[in-house]
Formats: C-alpha cells, structure tokens, sequence
C-alpha cells in the first residue's frame, strides 16, 4: 500500500456478506490495480524520444555557455 492511501469496506448490492476491498488514494477515488507489462516496441521509442529531446532542450543552454566561457579562458604565459 502507497503513503496516504486506505482500505475501505464495499458491501456488494446483492445483500450477500462477501466484502471487496477497494485502494482509496488521498482524493477518495479507487486506485486501479497496478499492471505489469512491458513496453511496446513504439511506446519505448516514444519514451525515449520524448526523454531525450526534454533533455537537450534542458542541457543545451548550459553546454554552450560552458563552451563560451572554456574559449575565453586566458592560459598563463600565452596571453
């Protein structure tokens, strides 16, 4: 069971005494039972892409700036 989350009693509508038990999230909605199940082949790729571009359009700011600064640096004795 996830932080935050509780059991809660559903009494079926049929009258009879048989209990199911439902995960109840912080929001009080039902949590749906988790899945395991790999990837599609598409899914991965996507994934991917979409990690890798987030991650360029992040890091490629910093990268050039850090070139900048690298080009400019003065090297003792050759300035």
């Amino acid at each position: 069971r996830s932080a935050g989350s509780s059991i809660v009693e559903n009494n079926s509508a049929e009258g009879d005494n048989s209990i199911a038990l439902d995960v109840v999230g912080r929001g009080g909605a039902a949590k749906a039972p988790p899945t395991d199940r790999r990837l599609q082949f598409w899914e991965a790729m996507v994934c991917g892409a979409v990690s890798r571009s987030t991650a360029q359009t992040i890091m490629h700011p910093a990268n050039t700036m850090k070139t900048i600064l690298q080009s400019k640096r003065v090297v003792p004795g050759k300035g």
